[in-house]
């Protein structure tokens, strides 16, 4: 879990949500975020989705674990 590992985890956790929601094909789930799959998906669009998830490990990595 994020929050037990990485040192400032809010700043990684916050920057995370911005970014999905700006993707916007998560939906709010109560406190987590569900990405409903009810369709294809461009080779753009998920990689755009894994360009966020590359973002989060720089992120992770300038902030460093515990």
């Amino acid at each position: 879990m994020i929050t037990k590992k990485v040192n400032n985890p809010e700043e990684v956790v916050d920057f995370y949500k911005t970014q999905i929601k700006n993707y916007g094909y998560f939906q709010d789930a109560g406190l987590i975020s569900k990405w409903i799959i009810d369709k294809s998906y461009s080779e753009e669009e998920i990689n755009k989705f894994l360009n966020i998830l590359e973002k989060v490990i720089i992120k992770i990595k300038e902030n460093g674990l515990k």
